[in-house]
């Protein structure tokens, strides 16, 4: 082959490789927006809800906005706004959100739809635009922000050190749940139900979840490096010589 065909060939490779990643990257973007503005529209209607219906023991708007927003659903879906607008707006820039800050939201929203069906969905009986609101929050947003990450990567951003900054943010729920119940004496959830259940109870609850997420988050992590390893690499391309 000539010199100058093998310009050309090296040529059309290169242009159709970019062409590619340049679809797979506007891919990803529209994706993560889509599952912000799905997230949003969750909260939206969950704290409309909130706003207009009436609690005894929250008497005032801002305290039911409050409560709802002490809700492990509803920070785990602010988790996945936060980091969906940063990657899909600048992901060069907001590069860093890829590490911890996404692990902790493919943690919390898959613990947020998997606790839901499993054990609170069967005592909910929503109707109407509060059943929109509901399955957006618990099924749409997690399989969209799993399945992002999973489908659409990007790979190799996760790292072990990742797992125990992650852990931050469901640690500090938990506490910060449990210190407000022994104030006001209302829980977000039955299982963290102090009075109801117990410290014991509870106790054994937290440490089992905690240690669910820990190992979750360790799983991502291995399967996102050993895709960033196993996965297809880009192929170098050859410099022409001169025929001998």
């Amino acid at each position: 082959m000539s010199i100058n065909a093998d310009v050309r060939v090296a040529t059309a490779t290169s242009t159709t490789t970019a062409g590619s990643t340049s679809r797979a990257a506007l891919a990803w973007r529209v994706a993560l927006a889509v599952n912000a503005v799905a997230a949003g529209v969750a909260l939206a209607i969950k704290f409309a809800g909130a706003a207009t219906t009436a609690d005894p023991q929250f008497p005032t708007v801002a305290g039911r906005v409050f409560n709802e927003l002490c809700y492990f659903t509803i920070q785990s879906n602010l988790v996945v706004i936060g980091v969906c607008c940063a990657l899909a707006w600048r992901p060069e820039r907001w590069r860093w959100v890829a590490g911890a800050p996404r692990l902790a939201g493919l943690v919390c929203i898959t613990v947020t739809g998997v606790v839901y069906y499993s054990l609170l969905a069967a005592d909910q009986h929503l109707h109407g635009i509060a059943l929109v609101g509901d399955v957006l929050a618990h099924a749409v947003s997690p399989v969209l922000f799993v399945g992002t990450w999973l489908l659409l990567g990007p790979r190799g951003r996760l790292r072990p050190r990742h797992v125990r900054q992650m852990l931050a943010f469901p640690v500090l729920w938990i506490v910060l749940t449990l210190l407000r119940g022994a104030t006001v004496r209302v829980y977000p959830y039955d299982f963290v139900d102090v009075g109801a259940n117990g410290y014991a109870a509870v106790f054994v609850t937290v440490v089992a979840l905690t240690a669910a997420a820990t190992a979750l988050a360790a799983g991502a992590v291995w399967f996102d490096r050993r895709r960033a390893v196993s996965g297809p690499r880009r192929r170098p391309v050859s410099r022409p010589t001169r025929p001998g």
